[in-house]
């Protein structure tokens, strides 16, 4: 097993720093596919972070993502 922790700050902060406009495309379900930035996409995890804390989650503590 990997000691390296699976998370998305630092290439994150680094899309951010050296491609803040570049531009990200997901494709939806229905087919259609949602367009937004390396800026936007920092903005939105850190509004979840955000709501994490708020609930009080921890850094160490154990979530799932069903994303993964």
């Amino acid at each position: 097993m990997n000691d390296v922790e699976l998370t998305l700050g630092e290439p994150l902060e680094r899309a951010v720093d050296l491609f803040p406009a570049r531009e990200l495309v997901t494709k939806l379900p229905d087919g259609s596919t949602h367009r937004y930035t390396y800026v936007d996409a920092a903005e939105w995890i850190n509004q979840l972070a955000g709501a994490l804390d708020d609930l009080g989650l921890e850094a160490d503590d154990h979530r799932w993502n069903p994303l993964w």
